[in-house]
């Protein structure tokens, strides 16, 4: 489903991408695990087009998106759902939602997957009418996720969504994550709990200073002796 071949981007002097190259397959959850500073989010951002490439390809369901704009991109059916959640603090909870939809002129779709989200997070029907701020950090990631289902994608790209939140709420949206690839998403996640991540996973790809070191499936990588070193807390 998404192909990334030899991708490269440069901060300044600074390469942050050494021509990664890996590939995520339909209703696969794939998690890019490394340290921090070690390239996952830049990957994801140069995915989507929000920073430039220095070189390389990003092929998905076989169309090439290298330098297609954002806009497109998440209209194509990946969706980019950012660290930080960055939900807009000042609008209500489903105007938030709406603005996942910016770009649709169908209307009769937008009330049909704005239910759907409320059905997957009913905590934000209770919400709606609240502004995004006002939510508890875990109320917010359930409405960035669901802010980036608004258009119905077909690979979701997650980044850090437990980031922050308390134990019992990681559960949650590691649950989430898995109900969602059920429904037939493909997932594509970057998260800091490795061990977490390689729980959900199929396969995975470990990222060191902006290269691809070592990859598997997520058996495999829980069992790498230098991965549970570095990674699992072995």
């Amino acid at each position: 489903m998404l192909r990334v071949e030899g991708l490269r981007v440069h901060y300044d002097n600074i390469e942050a991408l050494k021509g990664i190259s890996f590939e995520v397959r339909e209703r696969e959850i794939v998690t890019l695990i490394g340290s921090n500073g070690a390239g996952k989010s830049t990957t994801l951002l140069a995915i989507s087009n929000l920073i430039k490439k220095t070189a390389g390809r990003v092929l998905f369901r076989g169309q090439d998106i290298t330098h297609k704009d954002p806009s497109q991109i998440v209209r194509l059916g990946l969706c980019h759902v950012p660290e930080g959640r960055r939900i807009f603090p000042y609008l209500t909870v489903e105007e938030n939602l709406i603005m996942g939809s910016y770009g649709n002129p169908d209307r009769r779709r937008l009330k049909e997957n704005l239910e759907a989200v409320y059905n997957l997070f009913p905590i934000l029907r209770e919400r709606r009418r609240q502004n995004g701020g006002t939510l508890s950090g875990g109320e917010q990631q359930m409405l960035a996720i669901g802010r980036g289902l608004m258009l119905d994608p077909q690979l979701l790209m997650l980044d850090e969504p437990s980031l922050g939140l308390a134990p019992i709420l990681v559960e949650q949206i590691f649950d989430l994550i898995l109900w969602i690839r059920d429904q037939g998403k493909t997932i594509l996640l970057i998260e800091q709990n490795a061990n977490m991540a390689l729980e959900i996973s199929d396969r995975g790809y470990v990222i060191e200073t902006g290269k691809i070191i070592t990859s598997g499936t997520a058996a495999e990588l829980k069992n790498d002796p230098k991965v549970i070193s570095a990674y699992l807390g072995g």
